[in-house]
């Protein structure tokens, strides 16, 4: 079963296709929204066409058994469980932002994609020699998280010392216990 997605639909909503028998899914510039579990369980979908307007994908929302996958430039948000359950997943190619993007977002934990091996960034492939490169151990990937890792410790220095949320920079509000406007987090300082 091959699926076409309307131009006009802005976002794929929770669990849309998951367990579906869909071979094929063409995916309008229009999405900017790929949602939880979209692509959950559709075996038979081995190839996903991101469209270059995409700017979030959520958890669990690509298919098992796709081979490679290209994350748009576009992309701002990349949750922690994405890539899970993408076990036959070998090649990845994405722009230092996007990589940047997934390097906060899940840390190196790639538990769920034992087979990736390719990591490509801006068109120039990661050297490593085997996939525990990917848990941020060799080299290349390991300079590129620790560069991340110090900006964000410094933004979030930054953020304490204004009184905001150390976790996204928002402002608090409440009487007796801050909560962040923006994602919900106590203020625990």
């Amino acid at each position: 079963m091959n699926v076409v997605i309307p131009n006009g639909v802005s976002k794929l909503g929770e669990s849309a296709f998951e367990g579906t028998m869909i071979n094929e899914v063409v995916i309008p510039d229009s999405v900017t929204v790929i949602e939880r579990r979209v692509f959950l369980d559709c075996i038979n979908l081995q190839k996903v066409l991101l469209p270059n307007s995409l700017k979030v994908l959520d958890a669990y929302s690509l298919p098992p058994n796709i081979k490679e996958i290209t994350i748009p430039k576009s992309v701002e948000k990349i949750s922690h469980y994405t890539f899970h359950f993408c076990e036959e997943l070998e090649t990845l190619y994405l722009s230092k932002e996007a990589f940047n993007k997934i390097v906060s977002s899940i840390g190196g934990s790639w538990r769920g994609t034992p087979k990736l091996k390719n990591i490509y960034i801006d068109g120039n492939k990661l050297d490593y020699r085997d996939e525990r490169a990917l848990g941020f151990r060799i080299s290349p990937i390991s300079d590129m998280h620790r560069e991340y890792i110090k900006g964000e410790e410094e933004k979030r220095k930054k953020w304490k010392r204004q009184g905001r949320c150390q976790n996204c920079g928002g402002e608090f509000n409440g009487l007796f216990t801050l909560k962040c406007k923006e994602c919900g987090m106590r203020k625990n300082y």
